[in-house]
């Protein structure tokens, strides 16, 4: 299967090499970042302790532990939970754990990008820097004013 991303690099997708069924789960392994072939690898889903442990030498409850962990780290937590300097804002620990306890798999959330967030503090800097030339500007003009 061959897919066009962003209409920029055309990716082929090599299905796996074993069959596959409603209880597989299939990732697809590129030899690096940008590569044009990902290989399917199929992993059977158990739906037993005893096919977990036969499958993955574990219990089906410390499977779906490891799944959780692994999507825990999903969400975009700095964007509610520290400013732009890494402290922890206002609410902000309460916010990581509404935003965990909303958090869909699969569901994209819309977070502050990175580039918004420097751009926006850019123009706020820029704001404090003119703010600040307007002072120095009426002050020299108060000073000027009473012949210092």
């Amino acid at each position: 299967m061959n897919e066009n991303t962003n209409g920029k690099t055309e990716v082929t997708y090599v299905e796996p090499t074993v069959p596959t069924t409603e209880e597989t789960v299939v990732t697809y392994i590129g030899s690096g970042v940008g590569a044009k072939t990902r290989y399917g690898i199929a992993w059977t889903v158990p739906t037993s302790d005893e096919q977990a442990k036969e499958l993955y030498d574990c219990s089906l409850a410390d499977l779906i532990g490891f799944g959780v962990k692994n999507f825990c780290t999903k969400p975009n937590y700095q964007s509610v939970g520290f400013d732009e300097y890494g402290n922890l804002v206002d609410g902000g620990h309460e916010a990581m754990q509404r935003l965990a306890d909303e958090y869909k798999v699969g569901a994209r959330r819309a977070g502050e990008g990175q580039k918004k967030k420097l751009a926006r503090l850019e123009s706020e800097n820029a704001e404090l820097a003119n703010t600040v030339d307007a002072m120095k500007a009426e002050l020299a003009r108060l000073k000027e004013l009473a012949g210092e």
